[in-house]
């Protein structure tokens, strides 16, 4: 997300409850809120928080309206976000209606949450899906003769640190730009590790989205990003196979999601990690993203180490640091030792 987070203000919130209901019995539908919940400076700051610590963790992803979809979210977030604001309660009720249409008996009961904002001048809408705590009963109250929830008692009961499960999207207008919107989403029990499951329900089924990029080609663009920052910025030619070997050894590790400014965090120096997350920036990598190594399979198979005399290596890439060894000379060359059982000389 590009948008300044830390400039996030939350002008109105209103709650609408989703009840647990079966498809095929039906059921008495959300339970509606009539107006906003009352919301002093205390909440607001407490919901920028919580939006802030969730969309700027490596559990939220980039994400963008998707056509294909059939979902009214996005017509509704155009209409409020191109409108006054004024039917703002009435939006909100069909998107918490479009939320308890699409569930079923799979999906627990919980609240929807649904936030006027405003980041840097520009208006915002952001969404958070919860579910409630197990035996937890809240009760609207009265604010001049309407329903709503009261935010205090929500805060108390069930935006809590214990708060098992919620989901969060955030909607930000980019000028001149119609509705193409700079907006990130998030999920504070899994980010998109289990990508085809989150990614059907929260983003596709209900927001109408996808992901600004497809986890092929984030991860494509992440290793050619990764590998030309190696090569161009890293002079010393041993920590440059290293910081490669990192690079591959990511790409196959068991971890669904890559998280750049972790990857540097763990693998680069200090003095490195800046330039590293901001080249990876410059080249549209997305800062978080589910990985799938489709495009760059072969890559990862084989390593090369190429000389500037024309000498040219190729390892298996999961045997160059048992089977080679780089060592720096003083006279600046790189001396490159395999230790293997040679079977074989002949041209090419």
């Amino acid at each position: 997300m590009k948008s300044d987070l830390a400039l996030l203000n939350v002008n109105k919130v209103i709650i609408h409850e989703v009840p647990k209901h079966s498809k095929n019995v039906g059921g008495s539908g959300p339970i509606y809120s009539e107006i906003e919940s009352p919301l002093d400076p205390e909440l607001a700051l407490y919901f920028q928080e919580k939006m802030i610590g969730s969309l700027g963790s490596n559990k939220s992803f980039d994400i963008c309206i998707d056509p294909g979809c059939v979902s009214p979210v996005p017509g509704l977030l155009t209409k409020h976000l191109g409108s006054d604001g004024k039917d703002f309660v009435g939006i909100t009720k069909q998107v918490a209606e479009h939320l308890y249409n699409i569930q079923d008996g799979t999906n627990p009961g919980g609240l929807l949450a649904v936030l006027d904002c405003i980041i840097k001048g520009e208006r915002a809408l952001g969404l958070i899906k919860l579910e409630k705590e197990e035996g937890v009963r809240l009760k609207q109250r009265r604010h001049g003769g309407q329903r709503t929830f009261d935010l205090h008692v929500l805060r108390d009961l069930v935006l809590t640190e214990r708060t098992r499960v919620y989901k969060l999207a955030l909607f930000v207008v980019v000028p001149d730009k119609g509705d193409d919107y700079d907006a990130a989403a998030s999920d504070n029990q899994t980010g998109y590790g289990s990508y085809n499951e989150v990614a059907s329900f929260f983003l596709s089924r209900f927001l109408g989205c996808k992901l600004r990029k497809e986890p092929e080609i984030a991860t494509k663009h992440f290793y050619e990003a990764a590998e030309a920052f190696i090569n161009e910025k890293v002079e010393d030619p041993v920590s440059r196979s290293q910081y490669y070997g990192h690079v591959v050894s990511e790409m196959l590790s068991q971890s669904p999601t890559l998280s750049t400014e972790q990857f540097a965090e763990t693998y680069l120096p200090v003095d490195l990690r800046k330039s590293f997350v901001n080249h990876l920036e410059a080249k549209e990598v997305p800062a978080n993203f589910p990985k799938n190594n489709e495009l760059i399979n072969k890559k990862l198979k084989k390593t090369l180490y190429e000389f500037r005399s024309g000498i040219r290596v190729i390892a298996p890439s999961d045997l160059a640091d048992d089977r080679i060894k780089l060592t720096n000379l003083e006279n600046g060359e790189t001396k490159l030792e395999i230790q293997d059982r040679l079977e074989e000389v002949k041209g090419k």
